[in-house]
């Protein structure tokens, strides 16, 4: 007599619960994140509930779940998985992302993996502290997101962050502190929506073949005792500024706000700023931007409130010394109430000027090569006292108020708002009874 035979059931039989036998690695390569389902001849099963034979149905995997080859991004924790956020990059791979939660950690980690995304739980909450070098980026494709990131000391080229591999972005961070704050060496990359503040120097690009965007940042009270207090850029390297505010920095000799110099090796350095303020820097030259044969253009900015300090040389505002054959060019640009001359020249090749408003300084003269449309013109602030530089509507400078085809000139639109004091639902009924307005 015939006997039928169904592993199913013998399976059955001989246990309901069994756990695989393979490693996490699995059969042919599927590495397992999660748990794998399963259709079987007993229907939908789960392998982390059991184990069975009858595979040759269909095997269903969850792409979130299971990927082929080995390799998929994971989330390491600190501190519930990992004490420290040295020893989650340690334990990292290319792609994964490290969840930091908040909190004091006196660490200095050096990140050399690529494609590394290290995330504060909540911006600004967790801090990193310790003596510089602090945070050390050495890996390409690093992504630092939403950290506090400090030095306790200052040593000459030890950073609170030092950024040396390519295509990092550093976001919405605090760094503070160091000699210099941040250093860019050999690196290229992005700093976006950061504060950087307090450091003897802000950012320093450095060593060949560097190139950094700013965007949205500010860079705050730095201060040198040479050159480059907000932003340096030196060895022909480059920097492109967006949108950024340089506020406070001061530098003993030249570039209180941004200092750019050529390099006998790596030639030209380069700096672009576009809508960026420049307020209340001061240095002896260049209280704003000091550029010694470096290729520099400033579009739609404004520069106001920076002092040019007591020197021999002639030092102002913007200062351009020894130019190389590319000019400085400053366009669509507010140079307005410094304490000092507007802009001074020692170089053969002068700035070109143009689109611009030159207004209030101590010296209002463009010792350069005058492009055509510049105006003498109070540019009418929505208000200098409390610092807002965006143009009341009808300021010369405003687009359609301006000369023509000049547009905007400035860095900010006209958006002045009245303020709205502060109140409450009780203080709102009493000013309405006052006025004889019943409930």
């Amino acid at each position: 007599m015939a006997v039928s035979f169904s592993p199913c059931s013998a399976w059955r039989s001989a246990s309901q619960t069994k756990t695989p036998s393979w490693s996490s690695t699995g059969a042919a390569g599927l590495r397992l994140k999660s748990s794998v389902r399963l259709f079987t001849c007993d229907g939908l099963s789960t392998v982390s509930n059991w184990w069975s034979p009858c595979l040759p149905a269909l095997l269903i995997v969850s792409l979130a779940g299971a990927t082929f080859g080995g390799a998929y991004a994971d989330t390491l924790r600190v501190p519930s998985q990992y004490p420290t956020i040295q020893a989650a990059v340690d334990a990292a791979s290319p792609g994964d992302s490290i969840s930091v939660a908040d909190g004091l950690y006196q660490e200095t980690p050096t990140i050399g993996t690529n494609k590394l995304t290290l995330v504060s739980e909540v911006a600004g909450g967790a801090l990193i502290q310790e003596a510089a070098p602090v945070v050390s980026v050495s890996g390409d494709s690093v992504r630092i997101v939403g950290f506090r990131i400090d030095s306790t000391t200052f040593s000459s080229g030890n950073a609170a962050l030092t950024l040396t591999g390519n295509d990092f972005v550093v976001e919405s961070c605090l760094l503070s502190r160091g000699e210099p704050c941040v250093l860019v060496f050999s690196g290229t990359g992005t700093l976006r929506s950061c504060t950087v503040r307090e450091g003897h120097e802000g950012v320093r690009v450095a060593g060949f073949g560097s190139d950094v965007i700013l965007e949205d940042c500010d860079l705050v009270a730095n201060s040198t005792s040479t050159v480059g207090a907000g932003l340096l850029v030196i060895h022909g390297t480059s920097a492109t500024l967006i949108g950024c505010r340089f506020i406070g920095n001061y530098a003993s000799i030249a570039g209180g706000g941004v200092f750019a110099e050529r390099s006998p090796q790596g030639g030209a350095s380069r700096v672009t700023a576009d809508r960026c303020l420049f307020y209340d820097n001061s240095s002896r030259i260049g209280a704003a931007v000091a550029s010694v044969e470096a290729e520099v253009t400033l579009r739609s900015c404004s520069i106001v409130g920076n002092t040019v300090l007591p020197n021999s040389v002639g030092g102002g505002v913007l200062d351009v010394e020894d130019s190389p054959t590319t000019p400085v060019v400053v366009e669509r640009t507010i140079i307005a109430f410094n304490n000092g001359p507007a802009l001074t020249c020692h170089s053969a090749v002068l700035p070109i000027v143009s689109c611009s408003n030159v207004f209030g300084n101590n010296d209002d003269g463009i010792c350069g090569v005058d492009g055509g449309n510049n105006i003498n013109l109070d540019p009418a602030f929505c208000s200098f006292e409390s610092q807002d530089f965006h143009l009341q509507l009808g300021s010369p400078c405003a687009p359609g108020q301006s000369p023509p085809g000049c547009g905007l000139i400035g860095a900010f639109d006209p958006a002045c708002v009245d303020p709205v004091l502060p109140t409450t639902w009780g203080a709102v009924k009493y000013r309405f009874r006052q006025k004889g307005v019943s409930r």
